[in-house]
């Protein structure tokens, strides 16, 4: 075979995968971004490398970068941040070095001498996707990385570092500004790549593989791309280019013609649109992964159990996909996750770290798409899953960290303490004394509210044991997370733990509504939703089991608004037909059409029960705060005021409504 037609076989695209050293011959159209990457890296020792997610960081810094600077004047190191940066650093610098060394150095900053002597290279250690840093690692993790890191650029090192880093994590830096004040001096902004420079990235690629991309093809490609104004995302162009390439070499082979016997790849104009266009090549992508896997329903489990609740990528263990994935479904066996896990891989959807045994989405370009398919329940339970993983590994690193703390702050404190003493004349003692009594006061102040906070931590931990005890997984959760958000307990943690383990898909997917459900509240005790929607319905559904409990009917039109009394026993809700309407929960009956709006707008309305009874709603028309009343005489006490009591509409509102005037009923 000949050379040309090694070259022609090579796929021009890299799908999701950033791009290396290997691939130089195909990364076009970021000529100027290596300059001046180039000339930033010989600025300073750090730099910070940021942008938008898949605008290209990380292909910039390991194909542009490492291919401009010769390997034996440089030694590039790659460290994410998902797991501890320190541990994983340590591990890629101990794999550099010579296996027989003997006497390997015990800290970082060691082993990034002894390899930069031994190889005599500049050691370049590249952070990449950094934001993992902020959304996985609690404080005190960060605590330590952050003073290794000024330790690393206070010494007199061969080495520089790289922070590739999302753009809205950006600020996040500024942990660094009080050890590393210049941290932030020192970077450079990726932006989206402009339609001239993805017309190159199209067309120069191809040419170099030979495969023809048709001028028709390329003109509404970048017309779809860069309408808005906003420039090209990387990831979507990847993917739909990726697709065409994969449906032309199909047919080729399909027919016969294969590339040794000279047959050119073309990617025209009639398979995009053949396709569906941009949206459909980048949902198709994912749907037909899930809808051809032998599994489908365990293959959206999976896919699900990768992202966060803001819609974004995250790496996980087996153990903690198999756990996550009870969240959405029936549980599923290690051996049949593993295949499942080793199909997603194969099909391109999912990576896999070998080496640590995680697996992640190949960008958060997928993770969009999936967390579209989430319903409302499923995205507020993740969250509530993420809040408690988070509190607990702060809990397992304040435990591993804090008796050496506790001992340096105690010496330190002791230390100081005896040279003011020493200094200090009499009159300066005595003003010593008294500060030290004020802040023993402050001190006696918060440990009187931090025990107010524990008895409240443990009163509401065992309120979710007794819900455990029911069993109403649900109201179980709701009472851990309360008792978290007073203090953090090892009770609260591990019940936690179990009832998210237990709160299966009968709780976390709700189906009955026709049509899209406009929203959801909770009852005061946590055991009742409430949902509205646009079949003109209000629907209450057990929390913990998700049985229909009721269907309240009456609006004529979407349901936008539902809010329950603070004793459970009322619920209010509004509409399109511009109507509020209040039912009582225990017969599931109508009430009072408590008042018709004389307009709606799709913002839809803005109303709360307060203690008194009243509901205080927002005029969709003269932006001012209403009371109506819904409390006097009776069993339901009643009284509407037509709406006539009015105060302005403005931030505080809400503390001023105690001081409305009482008005008359007419």
């Amino acid at each position: 075979m000949s050379e040309t037609n090694k070259t022609a076989q090579r796929a021009p695209f890299n799908f999701l995968d950033p791009y290396g050293t290997e691939d130089r011959d195909i990364f076009f159209s970021r000529d100027l971004e290596i300059a001046e990457v180039y000339a930033r890296f010989y600025r300073n020792r750090t730099l910070v490398v940021h942008g938008e997610s898949g605008s290209g960081k990380t292909s910039l810094v390991q194909c542009g970068l490492r291919a401009k600077i010769p390997s034996y004047d440089a030694l590039f190191i790659s460290v994410r941040a998902v797991l501890d940066p320190l541990d994983a650093l340590r591990r890629e610098l101990l794999r550099e070095l010579p296996p027989d060394a003997e006497d390997l150095p015990e800290s970082t900053l060691a082993c990034i001498e002894r390899l930069a002597a031994s190889t005599r290279k500049t050691v370049v250690i590249v952070f990449d996707q950094f934001e993992e840093f902020f959304l996985f690692q609690p404080a005190l993790v960060r605590e330590r990385f952050i003073c290794e890191f000024a330790a690393w650029s206070a010494a007199e090192l061969n080495a520089r570092f790289i922070i590739c880093i999302r753009e809205e994590y950006l600020a996040r830096l500024t942990e660094f500004e009080s050890a590393t004040p210049d941290i932030l001096r020192n970077r450079l902004w990726v932006r989206r790549m402009s339609g001239d420079q993805a017309r190159q990235a199209i067309t120069g690629p191809c040419a170099a593989c030979g495969v023809t991309a048709a001028p028709t093809l390329v003109d509404e490609l970048l017309a779809d791309l860069t309408r808005g104004g906003k420039g090209v995302e990387l990831p979507i162009l990847q993917v739909v280019l990726d697709s065409l390439y994969n449906t032309e070499l199909k047919k080729n082979e399909a027919a016969g013609a294969t590339n040794e016997k000279g047959a050119a790849l073309e990617l025209s104009l009639e398979a995009y649109k053949a396709q569906g266009k941009i949206d459909a090549i980048l949902a198709r992508f994912v749907e037909n992964t899930v809808a051809d896997h032998v599994t489908p329903e365990a293959a959206r489990q999976v896919l699900k159990s990768l992202v966060t609740s803001e819609g974004t990528k995250k790496v996980s263990s087996l153990r903690e996909i198999e756990e996550a994935v009870l969240q959405f479904g029936e549980p599923i066996t290690a051996t049949a996750l593993e295949t499942l896990l080793r199909d997603l891989i194969n099909a391109r959807v999912l990576r896999e770290d070998a080496e640590n045994h995680l697996f992640e989405l190949r960008h958060d370009a997928l993770a969009a798409t999936i967390h579209d398919w989430m319903t409302g329940l499923e995205k507020e339970l993740m969250e509530a899953r993420e809040s408690l993983r988070a509190r607990y590994r702060h809990h397992e690193a304040l435990i591993k960290s804090s008796g050496a703390l506790a001992f340096a702050v105690l010496a330190g404190f002791t230390a100081w303490n005896v040279r003011e003493r020493e200094r200090a004349t009499a009159s300066e003692q005595k003003a010593i004394i008294q500060e030290e009594l004020a802040k023993d006061q402050e001190k006696l102040a918060k440990v009187n509210e931090q025990k107010a906070r524990g008895t409240l931590a443990e009163i509401y931990a065992n309120e979710g044991h007794k819900a455990r005890e029911q069993p109403e997984w649900g109201k179980a959760l709701l009472r851990y997370r309360a008792s978290l958000e007073q203090q953090d307990n090892m009770a609260a943690l591990i019940g936690a733990a179990a009832s998210i383990s237990r709160f299966t898909s009968e709780s976390s997917s709700i189906r009955g509504h026709i049509g899209r459900v406009r929203f959801i509240a909770f009852s005061p005790d946590g055991s009742v939703l409430a949902s509205g929607a646009d079949d003109k319905t209000v629907r209450l559904w057990n929390a913990t089991s998700a049985k229909e409990l009721a269907v309240l009917k009456g609006h004529a039109a979407t349901v936008t608004s539902v809010t329950f009394s603070p004793d459970g026993h009322l619920m209010a809700s509004g509409a399109g037909d511009s109507t509020i309407r209040l039912w009582d929960l225990g017969s599931g009956d109508l009430e009072k059409l408590l008042i018709r709006l004389r307009t709606y707008t799709e913002l839809g309305l803005s109303f709360f029960l307060d203690l008194n009874g009243q509901i205080i709603f927002k005029d969709p028309v003269e932006l001012a705060l209403r009371r109506l009343e819904a409390a006097r005489a009776g069993r339901i006490p009643w009284r509407e005021d037509g709406g006539k009591s009015l105060i302005p509409f403005y931030e505080n509102a809400f503390q001023q409504t105690a001081r409305i005037p009482q008005t008359t009923s007419e």
